[in-house]
């Protein structure tokens, strides 16, 4: 019981990512797939290019 209650406090832990996809530095990229390296976490850009 202990240790299912560690992994469910370990599993909560968060994190926030935010930024502007762009094509150029410029243009913002719409419906681009965004994922952090080595998970299945991930977004995808708005119309504007926002994650």
């Amino acid at each position: 019981m202990a240790a299912l209650l560690v992994f469910g406090w370990a599993s909560a832990q968060t994190a926030s990512i935010s930024g502007v996809v762009t094509s150029d530095g410029k243009t913002p990229e719409a419906n681009v797939n965004v994922s952090l390296k080595g998970t299945t976490v991930g977004s995808v850009t708005d119309a504007r290019g926002f994650l």
